[in-house]
Order: C-alpha cells, then structure tokens, then sequence
C-alpha cells in the first residue's frame, strides 16, 4: 500500500522538473531562501555539513570532528588559517550581498513614495504640503 502512494507521489506532474534547467532553478531558489534565512556562512556551513553527512565515510567524520570540533591533532596551522580565510571570505560576501539588496530595496521604497505622491497631487485641486516643505511654526 505504501510503495503504491509512494508510486503515485512519483508519477505526478507535481514532483516531476521538466527539465535540467528547471531543477537548477528550482535549486537556486532553495539556495536563495536559505541564505536569506541563515546568512551566506549559515547557508556554507549547513551545505558543508549536509555534504560530510552524505559522503563521508565514518572514520573522515570522525577526524573532522577530532580536527574541527575537538581540535585533536592539530600539528599544522593550515587547516585552522583555510577554515578562518574560508568564513571570513563568506562574512564579506554576506555583507555585499545584503548591502546590494539593501540599496534595491530602499530605491523601491523611494520610487513607490514618489508614485504615491504624484497620484495623490493628481486627486486634489490644492498642492499637497509635504513634511520636508513646512516650516515649524505654521
């Protein structure tokens, strides 16, 4: 009975991309939306992890929490230095990244300010007086 609903769910159009180029949108809006939610690191970190959890063998999960998590073994500084590179690097980008989304949405707010305004002083026969032109004390 199982295995016939899970038949079903495959089978349907709804599960089903079109195409490679549909599943790589599909993926990229996933990958948007976590790094909305978790930051361009939390996202690195999540995809990391989810990547060791899959492929990994337990023995290399095993010397990389040793390594990373325990700092067990640690003879050479590189993999501490490549680690702080890799995630200082991300925070960087993050904060491009936000900035530039930032700025988009701030130009929107501004244009749909505008727009009100000019459809408002279309709707009324006197000049609107706006905050920034009325003098204290009028």
């Amino acid at each position: 009975m199982a295995s016939k609903r899970a038949k079903q769910r495959k089978e349907s159009p709804k599960w089903k991309a079109e195409s490679r180029a549909d599943q790589a949108v599909a993926w990229a809006g996933v990958i948007e939306r976590l790094i909305d939610k978790c930051g361009l690191t939390g996202a690195f970190l999540i995809f990391i992890s989810i990547f060791v959890v899959v492929y990994a063998s337990p023995e290399q999960k095993q010397d990389i929490i040793n390594l990373f998590v325990l700092g067990r073994g640690i003879h050479a500084f590189y993999p501490t230095l490549v680690a702080a590179v890799v995630f200082v690097l991300l925070l960087f980008g993050q904060q491009f990244y936000f900035d530039r989304r930032i700025r988009k949405l701030q130009l929107e707010l501004a244009r749909v300010g505008q727009w009100k305004s000019d459809h408002q002083q279309t709707q009324t026969v006197e000049p609107l007086h706006h905050s920034r032109n009325v003098q204290p004390g009028e």
